[in-house]
C-alpha cells in the first residue's frame, strides 16, 4: 500500500467513485480500478474537499496561482490516490491506511515524548534493557490512551 503524491500521473486514471461509507464521522466516496498488476483506490473525503477547496480559492484571490492551477487543483480537492498489489475491499484499504497513521504516530510518541530514541548503551544488556522499557512505556501509553477514548474524555486531553 502506498499513498501517491498529488502531482502523480496516476491522478489521471479514470476511477469511478461509486462507493460510500462513513469513517470517523466523515461522508467518504470511493472507487477502485486495476491497471496492470496494481489496483488504484480512489477516496475522496468531502470534510477534507471544503478545507482545500477554500484554501485554494484564497490561493487564487492572493495571486499565489494561476486559474489553470486553481482548475486543477480544484477537481483533486479532496482526493487522494492508494496504489496496492492488494485486492481488498475500499473500505478495508482505508482502514489499513487510517491505521498506517496511527502507527506513525506512536513511533513519534515513542521518539518525542518517551524519549525512546536517545540511547548511550555500555553493553547489549543495557541496549535490550532500555528497548523493552521503551517498549512497556509505549504500551501502557496506549492503554490509556484508549481508556482515555472510551470514557469519552479525549477531548480534554
Amino acid at each position: 500500500m502506498l499513498p501517491t503524491k498529488r502531482n502523480s500521473h496516476y491522478y489521471d486514471t479514470r476511477i469511478h467513485l461509486n462507493e460510500e461509507f462513513i469513517s470517523h464521522d466523515r461522508l467518504i466516496k470511493c472507487g477502485k480500478r486495476k491497471l496492470g498488476n496494481r489496483l488504484l483506490y480512489l477516496y475522496e473525503v468531502h470534510d477534507l474537499k471544503l478545507e482545500e477547496q477554500k484554501t485554494i480559492f484564497r490561493k487564487r484571490e492572493e495571486g499565489e496561482i494561476n486559474d489553470e492551477e486553481y482548475s486543477l487543483k480544484q477537481k483533486q480537492a479532496g482526493k487522494f490516490l492508494i496504489i496496492s498489489n492488494y485486492n481488498i475491499g475500499k473500505k478495508e484499504m482505508y482502514g489499513l491506511y487510517t491505521k498506517r497513521d496511527y502507527i506513525e504516530k506512536l513511533f513519534d510518541v515513542y521518539k518525542t515524548i518517551l524519549d525512546a530514541d536517545r540511547l548511550y548503551p555500555h553493553d547489549n544488556e543495557s541496549v535490550y534493557g532500555h528497548v523493552f522499557v521503551a517498549f512497556i512505556s509505549l504500551y501502557a501509553y496506549c492503554k490509556l490512551l484508549k481508556a482515555i477514548k472510551k470514557a469519552d474524555i479525549d477531548n480534554r486531553f
